[in-house]
């Protein structure tokens, strides 16, 4: 077989037989091992998410968990290497409280999204949990996209990053309390981790979990309401709600790479 390449040096076929070698490329892609597909990437990552809705046409789950409910429509799936189709956000769609999302203390939570904003202008909300005393909230302010905890009527933390219409977004948005640590992926790569100031656990709190919108959360700034409806697609919500770790970097790079064009 030509073509073949171990390192980025070119091999035959009988030098790579019987090595123990990391990967074999033959004319630029890589024959072994078999890189995961996009379903295998999910499921494998922290044990599989708690609770995950790729709206396929309808608003019901594709892990546990309860029918989301709001105004939806649907359009061909954003995700590079997925089948289906995604939302197209033109409201909020919800999902009840639930205790080891919002309405119980949580210690650690991952959530994970692919989105594509249609226009860059205003106040736009993505995801949101909680309200005007707790929160957590990914959300754009024009071309910047922003992730951004609170507690007790105060910003707690937040990380951002600029981007931009038309393009597709595969974003991962952690927080570890018991290490204070709030954290940002975009696109299978760190942003930044920095620190927030909630504690040890995130209080709970009821009031709604959001996507494609916001009702009622504060930002930044510690301002409530503001932001619109998100303009554009969102694919694939998920959520791991695994107290004892988060997703791991090379989990988020891997769920990326097997998405992506």
């Amino acid at each position: 077989m030509s073509g073949l390449q171990i390192g980025g040096r070119a091999v035959t076929a009988m030098e790579v037989e019987g090595r123990a070698v990391a990967a074999v490329h033959h004319n630029g892609a890589q024959i072994w091992p078999v890189a995961p597909t996009y379903e295998e990437a999910i499921a494998s990552a922290n044990g599989g998410p708690t609770y995950r809705y790729k709206f396929d046409g309808d608003l019901t789950p594709s892990a546990a968990g309860p029918n989301l409910s709001g105004p939806a429509s649907y359009t061909p799936t954003i995700i590079p290497k997925d089948a289906g189709q995604c939302l197209a956000a033109s409201g909020e769609i919800n999902l009840a409280n639930q205790g080891d999302i919002n309405s119980g203390d949580q210690t650690r939570s991952s959530m994970a999204l692919w989105f594509r904003a249609l226009n860059t202008n205003g106040n736009k909300g993505i995801y949101e949990q909680g309200g005007g005393t707790n929160w957590k909230h990914l959300y754009l302010v024009d071309d910047v996209l922003y992730w951004n905890v609170g507690s007790s009527n105060n910003n707690r933390g937040f990380i951002t990053v600029p981007i931009q219409a038309g393009e597709t977004y595969f974003v991962v948005a952690e927080i570890d309390n018991p290490n204070n640590i709030l954290s940002l992926y975009l696109n299978g790569a760190l942003v930044q981790s920095t620190t927030h100031t909630i504690g040890a656990s995130f209080p709970s709190h009821s009031g709604d979990i959001t996507i494609g919108g916001a009702s009622d959360p504060r930002d930044h700034n510690g301002s409530a309401g503001g932001k619109g409806n998100f303009a554009g697609e969102i694919a694939d919500w998920c959520f791991w709600a695994n107290a004892a770790r988060l997703l791991t970097a090379q989990e988020v790079s891997d769920i990326y790479a097997a998405g992506a064009a």
